[in-house]
Parts: structure tokens; sequence; C-alpha cells
């Protein structure tokens, strides 16, 4: 009977360790993932910018080119016009297979940002 229950007991231990390792695994990759997708975010957001500072120093500026930004590349995509008289400057960054991009909105004279916003 002792012995019964001293294996019970060791299955039980053995299953609950198993069991922590799998959710450890399990929370790293969930980590590194959100680490990945937090990087090409800070990238397309910094590309954005970048893009900005370029439109403040020529006005003619019209995106359509591969920057890295911190070691990170992303790409500032054609500016368009928008119905409303203003302009739109899209950018994206690809980190581990996790692509963020954002827009800003911004209008001249003087150089302004409308809005921006994010990908989900």
């Amino acid at each position: 009977m002792a012995v019964l229950l001293i294996v019970t007991l060791g299955m039980l231990l053995t299953l609950t360790t198993l069991t922590a390792v799998g959710i450890a695994r399990n929370r790293t990759a969930l980590e590194i993932d959100t680490f990945a997708s937090e990087r090409a975010l800070a990238a397309a957001e910094n590309c954005a910018e970048e893009g900005l500072v370029r439109l403040s120093f020529n006005p003619n500026y019209s995106g359509n080119e591969t920057l890295t930004i911190a070691t990170v590349p992303c790409t500032l995509e054609a500016i368009t016009a928008l119905p409303n008289g203003n302009q739109m400057l899209p950018a994206s960054s690809v980190v581990d297979g996790r692509t963020r991009r954002v827009w800003i909105e911004f209008a001249f004279n003087p150089l302004r940002v409308i809005s921006f916003r994010e990908d989900l």
C-alpha cells in the first residue's frame, strides 16, 4: 500500500513538473512574439517620424524608400493625397514575421500632424 502511494505521488509530481514546464514554454513563446511585435511597431513609428523630418526639409518628399532604424528595416510607403486636402504617410516594419503599420495624416503650411494611427 505504501509503495502504491509513493508511486502515485511520484507520478503526480512528474505530471505537475511537466505541466509547469509546458506553461513556461508557452509563456516564453508569447513573450518573444510580443517583443517582436513591439520592436516592429517602434521601428514603424520611428520610420514615420523620419518621413516627417524629411518632409520638413523637402516639401516634395514622396516616401517610397526602405530605411534601417536601430538595425530594424522599415518601409516608408508612398505619400498619398487625401480628399480633404491633407496627406497620408504610411510606414511599416517586420520583425520575426510580425508586421506593424502606422499612418500619419499631415497638412502643410505649417507642417503639422493631424492624426496618427497604428494597426492592431
